[in-house]
């Protein structure tokens, strides 16, 4: 039986895989949800390229380029959850495929951002990729007091009443 926070947890893992879906990066695309200490939902968003600037198959597909000028969706998200005097202070981050890189840890931290909610990694290729980034996020997380909860992925496809 999964507890009610558990409960809401994979509700809002299921939205941030959603919002994933959204992101026309080829090769990763991130969903995020934010929710306030009452577990109000206050920013979703995913992966993608700054307004207004064209995201061209050319510029996704080269990997160097598209680092470059992509905006990850933890950013989007605080960007949202603050745009109108909000504050991400004491909120969860609610992130799909993957936990947070890095540099979002090092932007989440600095907002005093209170938990992050997220799957394990489970792409040998994406593992590869990011395994630096995750572990220098996770002493972020450590030494910031951010508390990172991480599910498998079998998770979000549990029946709701489990």
């Amino acid at each position: 039986m999964l507890s009610r926070q558990q409960k809401w947890d994979r509700r809002y893992l299921r939205l941030a895989r959603e919002l994933a879906s959204f992101s026309k990066d080829p090769s990763t695309g991130v969903g995020c949800i934010v929710a306030d200490e009452d577990g109000d939902i206050i920013a979703a968003t995913f992966n993608g390229l700054p307004r207004g600037v064209h995201d061209s198959v050319d510029r996704l597909s080269n990997r160097d380029l598209k680092y470059r000028m992509i905006e990850h969706a933890e950013r989007n998200a605080t960007r949202v959850a603050t745009k109108k005097g909000g504050d991400a202070a004491g909120t969860t981050f609610y992130v799909y495929p993957f936990q947070p890189c890095g540099p979002c840890a090092a932007h989440l931290a600095q907002h005093k951002v209170k938990r992050i909610v997220s799957v394990h990694a489970e792409d040998a290729g994406l593992i590869a990729r990011w395994s630096e980034d995750i572990t220098l996020a996770n002493q972020i997380y450590r030494e910031a007091g951010i508390c990172l909860d991480l599910y498998f992925a079998a998770f979000l496809d549990l029946e709701d009443d489990a």
